[in-house]
């Protein structure tokens, strides 16, 4: 009778299996017996010659590994890159680290593979081990981790249920990054729980195979606030990097001092290793055919160890895949079965099912002897033991040697056994079920994985799986409309704007519905727009308007002429006495408004007038519509004073748009308050005063159940602004790298590139001229592919320029860049945009003033800049007056400083009158300095008025050395680190030729 053994005696069972084979090389290798008999030591993995393959001639790799855990930084993530082309040794170095890391830290290991079906593919299995982590600490710790936002990473990472049954199950929200936002909080929470107790270490193999999801997800945790000082190991093949989702992701962070980075290239063996790797995986080949061996592998230890095994018994010299292919050939009929079934698979499978689909008697002693073989790898132990290719190239190789009918053969087996299982991922299901050849299903499972990437906030897969599903169903779809409209949306959240918008347009093909096609129409517009494809959005929305029934502005001349009729039109229309909510909503009316609010929205950054006049006539329409939702929206973007010839009315405008607030007692309308009166405070330089409204409002919008990026983004840039002129740089810097790498995930591609300005601006404070300078190539770069005139964003590429100039003392270069793009200035209207114009005359008078430094002789230059000095002088906002102020202060002294003369013999008369006349030139300079230093104090101008100080101490007053240190430190708190050279741009005229230099 066969007696049933116990689960815990099977492994022992496959271990005598294996060792009673006739053929010696069929038996287990000394580590496939190990790992069963001495389980704590590891379990089947590779082969005795793969353990020695990884202490060969990589000790010194090993070696910069532990260095660098051991040099990691106290207060920043330290990020360990280990590069190198496949087959040379990456993974055998990450298991032998992870070994050596176990022994002093909390060790989560995982890896990548090309065909796995999961979104965040990598992360989500060093989430599974950090689960498994969390539920062996006690109730009372992981208690107290319960919150929203790791139910937010509990819907990205289901596995963390495991740990909080106990989290509520949040419904799905169209917040889109926001909510991601949420989730990546969570997650950062939980690994830092886990980092409190140990120091923690994340590895990350084959990471070239992760996915986009998992990029951001990574991103997000290498940059403020989410950062944590944890070390990450990522590993990945140094020829794929270029196409590999997940580390384009992290491209942007290269550089930046974020985290702290460490590379180490993996380099193919020396001769001497790659002669002893060789020597042990074959000990009866002879010295000069090792040579010639290790000269056919090229250095890398996967080449050497498969030529060497082959070689050993057929003394040729043949290729890897000609080795796969032998060896491949040689098994017995199930074990080719067995590794065929694995390699379709690409991706560990439970050997139970791998038994099904390949249709073998007894999987264990199959796998146990391809293990031995270093063909295949098991995972784990008992019934959940997973089965993968031992090597990628084995993979590979395998692949290679199948006829179509064979992979189609596999694939099938694979869909019918995952069919069988229960809670298989569906993407999985549809990858199997496309290479049958069985596309119609495929389609449905596609679908099936499509609603459940977007339950997990993974925006990428989603859209990848519904593209998957049209293209196979060949879109025989049943609701194939609401399928393309899915697809387009799913794009649009996964912040692939350019896409979505075709995709938008390609779902208005059988829309019968007029109202629902222009809206599908207004989709691609305003996600064209976000790309910065301006001239294919306005081919959309020209048409659209006009099947609306609406006017849009053909040129800048008809849009002014727009803006001043619609100005008109709301002065007189909107009352004090004004009735809301006292009438039936008229919906054409109303579809009207918010066809112009949207538009509006987009057009404010990328063609402020035409955006302007839109949002003008969203308000008109909202009133003949009666909706006091969208009354609300125009009556705060007019009340934000953002819109010209408006005079006195904007407060009342406010005022209107609070009561309306204040009933329907929305956060989204709420937070859109805060935001008017945020941007109300830059425009009339009340700057401590917006920083506070723009914080409120982003606290507000963040609980906003609809979206509400647009206004979020509006306040931060806002917020930015304010910090620049308030002179709080280093604040500045932090909150706009924080956004900007939000930003990038959101692809709205306008906002990022003024963000970009933002921290470049930053950079230049701080010296940096190597940061500054990618800035300028990260808006060049970003910018390259629009399809639009002169903008906003360009001019706050051409600051940065200019600041980079004078920084690099070249002022004619720079007051070049400024006369170049002046006529493009005036021709997009950006001088008629008051929150602009000071910026934008600031830059030229810094231009004019350090060129005419150079050339003081140069009367007309001087004209020039008494003429932009008198602009700034009467620009309404503070900072315009105060900035004139310290123009003409720096003019004064720089005339003083070059009238002064050598004379000798016979001028020395004259020499002694020009003193007198350079002394009292002085006392007027240091004057008209005090002026200016009143002026930038009333303003609150911060850095304006430090560098005004320090421009007074060098006219001579007493205790200046003391007193400058003293400022200079308050310039180094504000982000300021060279003040002489930064003052060439910040403050004009400063820092100009010879002034401002160090005082002693």
């Amino acid at each position: 009778d066969m007696a049933e053994l116990p689960e815990d005696c099977l492994p022992l069972a496959d271990l005598a299996y294996g060792l009673m084979q006739r053929d010696p090389s069929q038996r287990p290798t000394l580590e496939a017996a190990l790992a069963v008999l001495r389980p704590e030591q590891g379990g089947v993995g590779p082969s005795l010659s793969a353990t020695a393959a990884a202490l060969v001639g990589r000790e010194d790799e090993l070696d910069a590994i532990l260095d660098a855990y051991h040099a990691r930084d106290a207060d920043r993530p330290s990020v360990l890159h280990l590069r190198g082309l496949s087959g040379v040794g990456k993974s055998r170095l990450c298991d032998e680290a992870v070994s050596r890391l176990g022994r002093v830290a909390t060790v989560l290991n995982a890896k990548c593979h090309e065909f796995e079906a999961i979104p965040y593919k990598g992360l989500d299995d060093l989430v599974d081990q950090l689960v498994l982590r969390l539920c062996a600490t006690p109730d009372v710790a992981r208690a107290q981790l319960v919150g929203e936002d790791v139910a937010h990473a509990a819907r990205m990472f289901p596995a963390i249920f495991g740990a909080f049954p106990e989290l509520p199950r949040l419904p799905a929200q169209s917040g889109g990054v926001d909510v991601r936002e949420r989730a990546y909080a969570g997650l950062a929470q939980l690994l830092e729980a886990l980092h409190l107790e140990r120091p923690l270490c994340l590895v990350l193999d084959d990471a070239q195979w992760g996915d986009a999801g998992a990029g951001h997800v990574l991103a997000s945790l290498l940059t403020p606030p989410l950062s944590l000082p944890i070390f990450w190991v990522l590993a990945y093949r140094s020829d794929e990097v270029e196409t590999s989702a997940l580390l384009q992701q992290l491209a942007p962070l290269a550089g930046r001092d974020f985290h702290q980075e460490t590379h180490i290239d993996l380099a193919p063996l020396s001769a001497t290793a790659a002669v002893e790797l060789a020597r042990r995986c074959s000990h009866d080949v002879d010295t000069l055919e090792l040579n010639e061996l290790v000269a056919d592998a090229g250095g890398n230890p996967f080449l050497i160890e498969q030529l060497a095994l082959h070689g050993a018994r057929t003394r040729a010299r043949v290729s890897v895949q000609d080795v796969v292919r032998a060896r491949y050939q040689e098994l017995s009929d199930q074990a080719r079965s067995v590794l065929r079934t694995v390699s379709v698979a690409g991706q560990p499978l439970e050997q139970q099912l791998v038994m099904r689909a390949a249709a073998v008697n007894d999987v264990r002693a199959t796998v146990a002897t391809l293990a031995a073989k270093s063909l295949v790898r098991v995972d784990g132990a008992g019934p959940g033991a997973r089965v993968v290719a031992y090597h990628d190239r084995i993979r590979e190789g395998v692949l290679l040697v199948l006829a179509p009918e064979e992979r189609r053969h596999c694939h099938a087996a694979l869909a019918r056994e995952l069919l069988a299982e229960q809670s298989v991922p569906p993407q999985l299901v549809a990858s199997h079920l496309h290479g049958a050849g069985q596309l119609q299903e495929a389609a449905q499972y596609a679908l099936r994985a499509a609603e459940e990437a977007l339950g997990s906030l993974a925006y990428q897969s989603a859209a990848d799986s519904y593209r998957d599903a049209l293209r196979w169903s060949g879109e025989d779809l049943a609701d194939v409309q609401a399928v393309r409209r899915a697809y387009a949306d799913a794009l649009h959240q996964a912040g692939r704007c350019d896409e979505a918008g075709a995709a938008y347009l390609r779902a208005t093909a059988g829309v019968s519905d007029r109202r629902a096609r222009m809206e599908l129409q207004r989709l691609a517009a305003e996600a064209l727009l976000s790309a910065g494809a301006v001239r294919e959005a306005f081919e959309i929305l020209r048409p659209l308007f006009a099947d609306a029934g609406v006017p849009f502005p053909k040129d800048s001349g008809a849009a002014l002429r727009g803006l001043l009729w619609a100005t008109a039109q709301v002065r007189m229309r909107v009352r004090g006495d004004l009735a809301l909510g006292s009438r039936r909503v008229d919906e054409d009316a109303a579809f009207k408004s918010a066809l112009c609010w949207s538009v509006g929205k987009g057009l404010s950054n990328i063609a402020p007038v035409e955006g302007t006049v839109t949002i003008l006539r969203s308000l008109l329409y909202a009133l003949d519509s009666g909706s006091p939702r969208a009354i609300a929206n125009g009556l705060l973007f007019v009340g934000s004073g953002f819109t010209p010839f408006m005079g006195s009315r904007p407060d009342d405008f406010m005022g209107l748009a609070r009561r309306i607030a204040d009933a329907d007692e929305s956060p989204a309308l709420r937070g859109l308050l805060h935001v008017a009166w945020c941007q109300r405070g830059l425009l009339e330089g009340t700057w401590d005063a917006a920083i506070e409204h723009g914080d409120r409002a982003v606290l507000l919008l963040s609980s906003a159940p609809e979206p509400t990026a647009w206004s979020v983004a509006v306040a931060r840039t806002t917020i930015t602004a304010c910090l620049e002129y308030r002179g709080r740089l280093g604040e500045m810097r932090s909150r706009s790298e924080e956004f900007l790498r939000q930003t990038a995930n959101s692809g709205e591609q306008i906002t990022f590139v003024m963000v970009t300005s933002a921290v470049g601006f930053t950079l230049g404070a701080a010296g940096d001229a190597e940061g500054l300078a990618r800035a300028i190539d990260d808006m060049r770069r970003t910018m390259h592919s629009w399809t639009v005139d002169f903008g906003m964003w360009d001019f706050y590429r051409l600051r940065l320029e200019v600041l980079e100039r004078l920084n690099g003392e070249q002022p004619e270069s720079a007051l070049a860049l400024v006369d170049a793009a002046w006529p493009a200035i005036r021709a997009a209207n950006l001088l008629r945009v008051p929150v602009v114009l000071p910026a934008i005359l600031h830059v030229r008078l810094a231009a004019e003033v350090a060129a005419w430094c150079a050339r003081p002789g140069d009367r007309r230059l001087r004209r020039r800049v008494e003429r932009t000095r008198d602009e700034l002088r009467v620009v309404k906002r503070p900072d315009g007056p105060a900035l004139a102020l310290v123009a003409q202060a720096a003019l004064s002294l720089a005339s003083e400083a070059s009238g002064v003369s050598s004379g000798s013999g016979a001028s020395r008369a004259a020499g002694a009158s020009h003193t007198a006349s350079s002394s009292r030139a002085r006392e007027a300079a240091r004057a008209e300095l005090e002026r200016a230093l009143a002026a930038c104090d009333a303003a609150r101008l911060g850095a304006h008025a430090l560098l005004c100080r320090r421009a007074l101490l060098e006219l001579g007053a007493e205790g200046a050395a003391a007193d400058d240190k003293a400022l200079m430190d308050s310039l180094a708190a504000h982000g300021i680190a060279d003040p002489p050279r930064w003052a060439r741009y910040v403050t004009p005229g400063f820092g100009a030729g010879q002034l401002l230099r160090p005082l002693t």
